[in-house]
């Protein structure tokens, strides 16, 4: 099952992401030249998993997902994010990506808790992927012991700036999987995170 945290109105939950960003821009910054190497070992890795050409990448704020993609060898490929950093990502919105239909050969998010509308989203990447693109996702199991920092519990009490928790990744994942996208692969993590690799069937 998926929770979707409600906002007063589309601007409060802007300003709710801007919010992050606001307090720990310098921490992050401070971090891009590692960041960036791991995304570039990430993309590397799973090369097989992915299609030949570009990736836009979701929710990057300071493009280390996108200069880590260009280094693996993903040319032309694009960050966007509400409150970006730096000249690699674009100012806009998951829910209206401003790129022209069949756009991407790949897509990519470790950030998808912070989607303001999931629905829209399936839409939006199902519109700027290519025939045949692949999603790449990686998403979080949530579900922790009692009181912990994964728990639903713990996720109510924060009431920070993710806006969803699932009890499952694959349910997340079956939201894409009901709107035409094929499950081409699903790597189980060793630590928190799942990586899905969802293909866009048109």
């Amino acid at each position: 099952m998926i929770y979707h945290r409600e906002f007063s109105d589309y601007e409060t939950y802007k300003k709710k992401q801007a919010a992050k960003a606001s307090y720990n821009n310098s921490a992050l910054l401070a971090t891009i030249t590692e960041r960036r190497k791991g995304f570039k070992k990430l993309f590397t890795k799973h090369k097989e998993n992915l299609m030949p050409g570009n990736i836009v990448c979701l929710g990057a704020r300071t493009g280390c997902e996108v200069i880590g993609a260009r280094e693996a060898g993903f040319k032309n490929s694009i960050g966007v994010d509400l409150c970006p950093i730096g000249d690699t990502v674009i100012e806009a919105d998951w829910d209206i990506l401003p790129f022209d239909d069949s756009s991407f050969n790949n897509a990519f998010t470790n950030s998808i808790d912070h989607v303001a509308d999931l629905g829209k989203l399936v839409k939006e990447i199902k519109r700027v992927l290519k025939p045949d693109g692949i999603f790449f996702m990686m998403i979080v199991t949530r579900s922790g012991k009692k009181g912990g920092p994964n728990t639903f519990e713990n996720w109510l009490e924060m009431g920070g700036n993710e806006v969803l928790y699932w009890d499952d990744p694959f349910d997340v994942a079956e939201v894409f999987l009901k709107q035409g996208f094929m499950l081409e692969t699903h790597i189980l993590p060793k630590g928190k995170w799942n990586s899905f690799f969802l293909r866009n069937k048109k």
